[in-house]
Parts: structure tokens; C-alpha cells; sequence
């Protein structure tokens, strides 16, 4: 993990990563996203200083004589150093900063390689020479491209990598166990919180995701512990006040939720999914009316998928099924993702008598939560009711070999049997 820098150490520690960077502009290697740089002093860091002040040397007297290299140094430099001298940020390395400044160097190179041609290939055999070499430097950079896009595949895949290249980067732990929770790999986010944690016990982030996946394995009294201790670590950091009200929530501790997502709020007042989340726990308090005008109100401000699904179930609390149904299609319109609003909007079509439409939504369903018992029994139930007999006996049995006691399944496989010739 990154030490707290003076100015004098972070200019320090910019030699080193000034000349990562140049490195990296060649060659594509190594390249984090997340690189956790660690702060070294001045003696570690004299070899790279004298390499860099050479350099800002050299384009010094280079833009003094006019020279065009010149400018493309002072270019280079000049465009650095808000973020790479003196004045301390948060992460000593971030390949962004190099953006503007590659033009430079890509422009230096270009126009060398141009000049090189002219003055060194001027027969076809040089030409032909230069054209191979070219179109091999080519390929092998498209190849590092190539490769390098991969690690990008997934959030999880992003993060993994991170860790690959710097494994004591407690940043990169806490964010791979986001990705692993998103991606409802619970046990594993659980073990990537805990090495952060291991490597920074002070890290809000990371106790807040050992938490969540901790509730999510049902494990609630130590998700508790861990939320609290978030909440311990910085009680004015917004994000664990948040993630505490969601748990209280789901725990059915309305009161404590209340409380926490107050305390969110009064830290972030636009914090929209507290806002968000400040309106479930009224709905599920019972008070429809201020529930729903939070969602209206919040709609109004971003039209977000949960805000959508929220007022579909306050809709259907109140018996107001057709309005129910648009409230949960706008929500799949706004993320087409959401396999819970799906299966609600199939359900209450279902009731409807719309049971073709809730078939092809429960299918939906299915495609993406392949062990989604509830979601296999209604299919099912919809299947029959279309006379789809043999499609509906084999998602009953489906059901039943994921849960053996289910007896919504196991009716339904009955009154097949019953109907059955």
C-alpha cells in the first residue's frame, strides 16, 4: 500500500514512475489499473532522477536553440507536472495522467522513424527492410493489445489482474470483492474483503463488503459486526451508514434502517440510492402515500430502474395491478438486466390471465437464473395452463430435484398426473 507522501518524497517517487511511464509508451507491459505505487525516498530514487533531470535537461536546451524536440519535451514535462512534481495525490501512478503528454513522445517517434528512413533506406532493399520491420513491430504491439484487452473482460477479471501485479494493493482486494459480489460470488468476495482487510484493518470499503457477503451466506450477526465496524471506522462516510440500512432493512429492523439511511443522507443529501432506499423502508413501514411520492419525486430527478420497480410494488400493494405492470415494464426498459422485475411482471401478467406473455417472461428468467426454484414453479404452472403437459412435467421435476420439498412443485407434477389420460 501506498505511503503518506511529503512533496519531497512524491517528487522522489515521480522519477521512477515518470520513467514507467516512458517505459510503458514503447512497450505495453506491465500497465495496472491500480498500481498502489509505493513512496521511496531520495536516495532510492537518485539512478531515476538522474535519467529524468537529464531528459528535462536535454529538452531545455533543445526548446532554448528552437529546436522542434525541444517543444515536444517541454510538452511532455510541462503537461506532467500538476500531477507528477511536487504536489502530493492520492495515487502516485495513474497511466491516465500520460494521455496528453504521449502525443508528445508519439510525435518524437514518428518523426525520428520518418527521418531514419529518409536518411538510412533510400534503396528498395533498405524499404523493403523498413516495411517488414514495421509490420512485425505492428503485430506484436496489436498482439500486447490484444492480450492486454482481455484482462479487461470483466470487472472481476480487471481487478484480478491488478492483484497479479501488485498482490499487497488492499485497494484492489476491496474492489475485486465489489466485482465478486455483483457477480454473487459470495464466498469468494468474503476472502478478498478479508486480505484487504488483513492489509489495512482501518479500510471502511472492505469491512462494508465482508459484511455484505456475510449477510448474503446468512450469516447476519457477523454481518452486523461488520457493518457496525464500518460504521466505527468513519461514522461520516456515507457509504457504510447506506449499506447498513440495507441490511437492517432486509432484516426487517425498519427503525434502524430509518436511521441509517437518515444519516447517508444528511451526509450526501443527492445520494440516490438512499433516496431510493429512504423510500422502500417507508413502503414497507406501510406508508404508501410518502412512499410513492419519494419515488415520483426521485423519478423526476433520475429515472432509475429500482425507482421504477418500487412504485410497481406500491402499485401492487394497493391493488392497482394494471398501473403495477407499466411501472415494472419501464423498470426493464431502463435495465433489461433485472431478472427479479422481470419475474414480478410475469407474475402479475400471469394473474391477469396474460399466461403466454408470463410463459415467455418466466423462460427469460430461467435463461439467466437457471436455479431459480420460484421461477420454475410458475413457469410451470403457466406451461399447464397453455396445455404444454410434457414441457410442464419437466420443469416440475426440475424444481423438484433443486428443492425436494417444494410443494408448489410437487402439486403441480400431481395435477398433471391427475389430468393425464
Amino acid at each position: 500500500p501506498e505511503a503518506v507522501a511529503t512533496p519531497l518524497s512524491y517528487l522522489a517517487t515521480q522519477a521512477q514512475v515518470i520513467l514507467h511511464y516512458l517505459r510503458t509508451a514503447f512497450w505495453p507491459s506491465g500497465l495496472c489499473l491500480d498500481y498502489g505505487w509505493p513512496i521511496i525516498s531520495f536516495r532510492e530514487a537518485v539512478p531515476y532522477g538522474i535519467v529524468v533531470a537529464a531528459l528535462l535537461g536535454l529538452s531545455i536546451l533543445l526548446l532554448a536553440r528552437r529546436r522542434p524536440e525541444g517543444f515536444l519535451g517541454a510538452w511532455f514535462f510541462l503537461i506532467l507536472a500538476p500531477t507528477s512534481s511536487i504536489m502530493p495525490l492520492p495515487f502516485a501512478a495513474w497511466d491516465r495522467r500520460m494521455y496528453l503528454s504521449l502525443a508528445a513522445v508519439a510525435a518524437l517517434v514518428v518523426a525520428g522513424g520518418y527521418r531514419a528512413a529518409v536518411r538510412f533506406g533510400p534503396g528498395p532493399g533498405s524499404r523493403r527492410l523498413l516495411a517488414v520491420f514495421a509490420c512485425l513491430l505492428a503485430a506484436a504491439l496489436g498482439t500486447a493489445t490484444w492480450a492486454r484487452n482481455l484482462d479487461y473482460e470483466s470487472e472481476v477479471s480487471i481487478w484480478r489482474d491488478v492483484l497479479t501485479k501488485r498482490p499487497e494493493n488492499e485497494r484492489a482486494f476491496a474492489a475485486l470483492s465489489g466485482a465478486l459480489l455483483e457477480a454473487r460470488e459470495y464466498p469468494e468476495a468474503e476472502e478478498a474483503a478479508r486480505r484487504a482487510i488483513a492489509l489495512k484493518h482501518d479500510y471502511p470499503n472492505a469491512w462494508i463488503n465482508l459484511g455484505m457477503a456475510q449477510k448474503n451466506q446468512g450469516r447476519p450477526e457477523e454481518a452486523a459486526r461488520s457493518l457496525e465496524t464500518a460504521v466505527g471506522l468513519d461514522p461520516g462516510y456515507y457509504l457504510s451508514h447506506y449499506n447498513l440500512s440495507v441490511f437492517y432493512m432486509d432484516q426487517g429492523e425498519l427503525e434502524k434502517a430509518l436511521a441509517h439511511v437518515n444519516k447517508s443522507l444528511e451526509i450526501c443529501p443527492g445520494y440516490r440510492d438512499a433516496m431510493l432506499n429512504h423510500a422502500v423502508i417507508l413502503a414497507r413501514s406501510g406508508n404508501l402515500e410518502k412512499a410513492e411520492e419519494e419515488l415520483r419525486d426521485l423519478i423526476r430527478k433520475a429515472p432509475l430502474a429500482g425507482a421504477f420497480y418500487n412504485l410497481g410494488l406500491v402499485e401492487e400493494t394497493k391493488g392497482n395491478r394494471v398501473q403495477a405492470g407499466r411501472w415494472y415494464a419501464r423498470a426493464l426498459e431502463a435495465d433489461p438486466s433485472d431478472q427479479k422485475t422481470r419475474y414480478n411482471l410475469a407474475t402479475l401478467l400471469a394473474r391477469q390471465g396474460q399466461v403466454r406473455e408470463a410463459a415467455a417472461l418466466f423462460d427469460i428468467v430461467l435463461r439467466h437464473e437457471a436455479r431459480n426454484v420460484k421461477a420454475l414453479v410458475n413457469l410451470g404452472h403457466t406451461l399447464a395452463l397453455l396445455g404444454r403437459k410434457e414441457e410442464a412435467r419437466l420443469v416440475y421435476e426440475k424444481a423438484l430435484r433443486l428443492e425436494p420439498q417444494n410443494g408448489n412443485a410437487a402439486r403441480g407434477l400431481a395435477s398433471l398426473s391427475e389430468k393425464s389420460p
